[in-house]
């Protein structure tokens, strides 16, 4: 177990997601984005009392899933998820008008694939 409070083994969250992976090989599938709280945990065992910020999964046909969610949830990504790592995002300071106030922190695990090393991943 890497989480401190996983709710099942990792073993049963690998489960889970190699049963997700194959089913997207059937229906041709090569990335699955999941932004339900519920299929978060299913995958990932993360839980968040912050339903209202943006947070999601990205899952391939092969690896392991990885989580985008916002930088104050990285402890809870530590204390109940089997994953060892995930990419986060924070509110960025707004120097001008035509500056986006959101922006993503790029912290990929070191085994990501290379669609995952692109901007904000």
């Amino acid at each position: 177990m890497t989480g401190n409070r996983q709710a099942f083994t990792t073993e049963e969250f690998k489960t889970r997601v190699a049963q997700v992976q194959s089913e997207m090989s059937v229906r041709g599938i090569d990335i699955l984005l999941l932004h339900a709280p519920e299929n978060i945990y299913y995958l990932t065992g993360h839980q968040t009392s912050g339903y209202f910020a943006y947070q999601t999964v990205v899952l391939a046909q092969t690896g392991d899933p990885q989580l985008l969610l916002r930088f104050l949830e990285k402890g809870n990504v530590d204390e109940y998820s089997w994953l060892p790592d995930a990419s986060t995002w924070k509110r960025a300071t707004i120097s001008s008008k035509k500056r986006s106030p959101w922006c993503a922190v790029s912290v990929p695990p070191a085994n990501a694939s290379d669609w995952r090393k692109g901007p904000g991943f």
